[in-house]
Order: C-alpha cells, then sequence, then structure tokens
C-alpha cells in the first residue's frame, strides 16, 4: 500500500480484493478490509513515509501486530482471511522544510500537507476570475509578517485549532506587531492572499534583520510598466503574442520559463509604455547560456531587439556567467514611445543563429 486514500484495491486475476477506508489526512487512522483472499498470499506491504512522527502501530482484528521494516516498508505476514480489518495508526507532527538557497526562508507542514499562512483579502480584488488578467498586477502588496520563534521548537508556537480539520495558529510571534497567523492545508487556501515560505529567525537574529529581497521586490514592481513571462500561454496571450521559429521550455534549475528562436526566425510581445517618460527594456537571461549544438549545427546566441520595427540592440550571450538568471536594460529612444500606449517588442534571430533564450521581458520607466 503505497497512497492513504479511500480505495479498493482488486488483483487483475480477480482473487484478492482489499478495501481501504480513511479520512488521512485529517485523521491518522487508515483502516484495510479483507473482502477476498488468495491463501496463498501472505504478506501485506506498507509504505512508512518520511514524515511519519513516531512508531507506526498496527491491529489486526483488534490485536496488536508486529511487522518488520524492509525497504520502506512495514511487512504484515500472517493467514489472511476474509473479514480480516487492520488498524494503522500513522503519527503526523508539524515539521519545517528550509530553502536551499535561504536558511532563512522555511515552509510548514504537518506529516505530508504544505500549511500556507492565510493572509486574507485586504487590497486584494473583489472578483479574482476575470478576462483581462493583467487589472490584477497593480493591485497593492501587503507585508507577510516575519515568524520570530525557533523552528526546532515548531509545536511549542503553533497550535491545532480544530482537531476536525487541519487549522493551526501560532502564538503572537509574527512581526513586527506581535501578530497571530493562521495555517491552512495548501489546498483548502481560494480568494485570499496567501504565503507558503516565512522568514523565520529568532529574536537576535532578528533585530538585525534586513529582508533585501522584499526591497529589491518593491523597487522593481514601482518602476515596472509591464512584464510579461515568456513560455507562459496566459501572459503570451494577454500580450499578443507573435512567432516564428520559436521554442519554448523551462529550466527547472531558475524555475522559470524561456523563449527563443532560430535560423531567422522571431517572437514578439505587445507591451504597455508611460507615453510622456523615458522607457527601458530590462530583459532576463541565463548565464551559461551561449554557444550550443543543435540538430547537427552549431549555434551562437546572437540577435537583434526591434522597438516597433526598429532595431535599438544587438546582443550576444556568450554563456561565461553563473549558473543564474540576470537582466541587462536597453534605453528605448523616445521618439519610438512617445505619445503611444504600446509598443511592439521583437526578439529576431539570423540563419545558423539563436535569439535568446529569453527568460522575461520587462517595460521600466527608470534604469
Amino acid at each position: 500500500m503505497n497512497l492513504f486514500i479511500p480505495s479498493v484495491w482488486q488483483s487483475s486475476d480477480k482473487k484478492v480484493k482489499i478495501k481501504q477506508k480513511t479520512d488521512f489526512p485529517n485523521s491518522e487512522n487508515v483502516s484495510l478490509y479483507i473482502e477476498q483472499i488468495d491463501p496463498s498470499l501472505t504478506q501485506i506491504h506498507i509504505r512508512l513515509p518520511y514524515w511519519v512522527a513516531g512508531s507506526v502501530e498496527v491491529t489486526a482484528n483488534g490485536e496488536k501486530v508486529e511487522g518488520s521494516r524492509k525497504q520502506g516498508y512495514l511487512v504484515l505476514k500472517r493467514n489472511w482471511q476474509v473479514g480480516d480489518r487492520v488498524e494503522i495508526q500513522l503519527p503526523m507532527n508539524l515539521h519545517t522544510y528550509t530553502a536551499k538557497d535561504d536558511p532563512n526562508k522555511v515552509g510548514i507542514l504537518y506529516g505530508p500537507i504544505v500549511l500556507a499562512g492565510a493572509l486574507g483579502a485586504e487590497n486584494f480584488p473583489e472578483q479574482d476570475i476575470l478576462e483581462d488578467h493583467l487589472k490584477l498586477n497593480n493591485y497593492p502588496l501587503i507585508d507577510v509578517p516575519n515568524l520570530v520563534a525557533s523552528k526546532d521548537q515548531i509545536n511549542d508556537w503553533i497550535k491545532r485549532v480544530d482537531e476536525n480539520s487541519l487549522t493551526f495558529e501560532t502564538d503572537a510571534i509574527g512581526q513586527p506587531g506581535n501578530s497571530k497567523v493562521i495555517l491552512l492545508p495548501f489546498y483548502e487556501i481560494h480568494h485570499q492572499r496567501y504565503t507558503l515560505y516565512w522568514n523565520m529567525m529568532d529574536e537576535e537574529a532578528y533585530t538585525t534583520f534586513v529582508d533585501e529581497e522584499k526591497i529589491q521586490e518593491e523597487q522593481l514592481r514601482e518602476k515596472t510598466v509591464d512584464f510579461v513571462q515568456p513560455g507562459e500561454q496566459q501572459p503570451e496571450i494577454e500580450h499578443g503574442f507573435k512567432a516564428n521559429k520559436s521554442h519554448s521550455s523551462y529550466l527547472n534549475l531558475v524555475q522559470r520559463r524561456w523563449r527563443d528562436c532560430r535560423d531567422g526566425g522571431f517572437f514578439q510581445y505587445d507591451m504597455a509604455v508611460e507615453p510622456m517618460k523615458q522607457m527601458y527594456l530590462q530583459v532576463s537571461y541565463f548565464g551559461r547560456d551561449g554557444k550550443i549544438w543543435l540538430d547537427g549545427k552549431n549555434y551562437e546566441r546572437e540577435f537583434a531587439i526591434f522597438i516597433d520595427g526598429v532595431q535599438i540592440a544587438e546582443q550576444m550571450l556568450d554563456g561565461e556567467r553563473s549558473d543564474e538568471l540576470f537582466d541587462l536594460t536597453y534605453n528605448i529612444p523616445f521618439d519610438l514611445s512617445k505619445d503611444k500606449e504600446k509598443v511592439e517588442v521583437k526578439f529576431s534571430s539570423s540563419e545558423g543563429k539563436i535569439a535568446g533564450g529569453v527568460y522575461g521581458v520587462r517595460i521600466v520607466n527608470r534604469h
């Protein structure tokens, strides 16, 4: 048994049928009912997940059963009979996951369930299902509390509110303001703000903490006029996407989608500008993108960038930077955006060349 869900399993030869009943993860109890059995079947293997907090207790027909552990499973061996009932207790508790790139970024889980911070609907649109998703771009952000507490003693400051659900509440450790935070399973969060990762630290660390990421995000948001994420269907549709000989995929290393074009291809977007201000084009690239061998040809990443048909830059990517994204900013001549609400941003490659990959396209009003 690998999954803890209400289900029925029947062997292909119809000789074995086992029913599973459970309210997992709201309950730690899983029940198995033997409805049909092949006498030659003497072992049932139950997966032992990493998140189990303590020993797994098993009873068969009310009597405690001692199983053996084998390759991540609890093996129950006996002469099973039709009508046998197996009860399994999978103890769960709160635990944390620390982000690999930032020891202060911490997620909170209960057993296998990711808990999200329910941050309410303040400064949130009344309707978040819209025909034009771009209308959601300029709603004011809120401050996510920093959790000033020990991540090694998480069960001391988070308590389960309701035994019939997976609702939790923290002590007043949200800073600034000594606020309490409600935590819900991520799948129960709807139509409100939420967070999955928290800045979590002790009091000493908090006294000198500066959230550089938040500052940078706020500065970027303030100067952004428009943004499109290449390779994502809805943002591209909303920005009048057109392309020829273009490709798109996802790079796990940076957790971002990208787009390029090859051999005389192009891709382009219609992007908003401010008609009476100087505009700039900010483009995100991957530091290791350089020459590449594809389909028997050696491609250089050399391409041109156009605004409304006028070339504003020629770019070459040599792949000699780090394994991270980096941004380059290009000046948009004022005459190309003056008195306009939108411009066409185009990336174009020549024969034997690649334009991109491009991981983000942004119009900003200051460098």
